[in-house]
This record gives C-alpha cells, structure tokens and sequence, in this order.
C-alpha cells in the first residue's frame, strides 16, 4: 500500500470507529447492544467527540437518523471531516441541552458516553433531554462511579462527582423511570481501578 493510499485510507476510518464501548478503557463489554433495536429509530449522542460511536450506530444500527451533538467546534469539524459522508448521520455543533430543547419529543433514543451528562448541570440537562424524548424514549448514559472503589474523577471532570443514588433520584425527578444499572469493572492502571456505571432508564 502506498503511503497516499494509506492517508486516504485512514481518513475513511479512524481508531476506535469499528466498535462501541461504555467504559473508561473504552475496552469492557457489552456495547451498542444495550441501546436495543434501533431499526428506524431517531438517535441523539450528546457530547458525540469525533464522532466514532454514532458512524458505528449509522454503519450497523439501521436507525432512522442519528444526530451527533457536541459543543466543540474543533471536534464536530473533525467529525464531519471522517464521517460527513454517512447518509444517516448528523453532526451538530451545539449546546446538548437547548438542542434537545429545541427538538421536542423528536428522539427515540439519546445516548451519552462520558459526555454532556458527565460536564453539564444534570438540573437543566435532563429536563431537557425529557423534552427532546418521545414518551417511551430511552435514556443511556455511562459515567464513573466514585461510589465504588473510591477512585478519583479526572480533572478534566467538571461536574461534581454524583454515587448511584444520586442518579437515580435526578432521574425520577426530571421524569424517567431507571431500567438498569450497569456497572463495569476496567482494568487495573496500576494506580486505582476505574469503574464505570452505565444508566439506563425511560421516559415518562
């Protein structure tokens, strides 16, 4: 392979763009599967990156439409740069929670992997992902649990750190009934393992 080949190549796929993972080591099962059936289905990613797990949902997932947010600029522009091309896929630079605002009852599923729910004030996000919701609507989103081996958050982590029940309680009050909770164990860093839990829950 020449060495413009493999250019052209790695701008078709990018590192981590053929799986979908919820854990911090990007590494855990299980993936996209606990998003169920998303055959025709509209699906938002808040805090979408680059945009490797919504190419991989567009590519294998069969959805309506997926709409990847994040509020990045840089980011949504590297994204539409490797996946502007997926005929399903909609990369939108914005504020997660006056875009869910904006479009309600409009999604089937919203999904966040250490993203908005993970930086924003979950008092005006999740009103606001309920708003974007149709009623029946599935909620998913991971972050780290400092409830379970203590580990410390990053600092890039803004929000403050909030345990299960903490989840939970937010979630029944901003009207979504939890269906699971998934806690995934990563590997040993050598310093502290890290834990990620994995929320799921429905829209009243």
């Amino acid at each position: 392979m020449t060495p413009a080949s493999s250019r052209s190549s790695a701008a078709g796929r990018r590192p981590g763009d053929d799986r979908f993972r919820w854990d911090w080591h990007r590494g855990t099962p299980p993936g996209a599967e606990l998003l169920g059936d998303l055959t025709d289905l509209v699906v938002a990613e808040l805090g979408s990156g680059a945009g490797h797990r919504a190419a991989h949902l567009a590519r294998t997932g069969q959805p309506a439409g997926i709409v990847a947010v994040d509020h990045d600029v840089h980011r949504t522009a590297d994204a539409r740069a490797h996946y502007g091309h997926l005929p399903l896929l909609r990369l939108v630079q914005a504020d997660a929670a006056v875009h869910m605002s904006g479009h309600p009852r409009g999604f089937d599923v919203v999904y966040s992997v250490f993203g908005a729910l993970d930086f924003a004030d979950p008092h005006l996000l999740l009103p606001a992902v309920a708003r974007g919701l149709r009623p029946g609507g599935l909620l998913a989103f991971s972050t780290l649990a400092p409830d379970l081996g203590h580990q410390p958050r990053p600092a890039a982590r803004r929000r403050p750190p909030q345990d299960t029940a903490a989840w939970h309680q937010l979630l029944d009050r901003h009207g979504f009934d939890v269906m699971a909770t998934d806690t995934l164990q990563g590997p040993d860093d050598h310093t502290r393992p890290r834990i990620t839990n994995v929320y799921r829950a429905v829209r009243r």
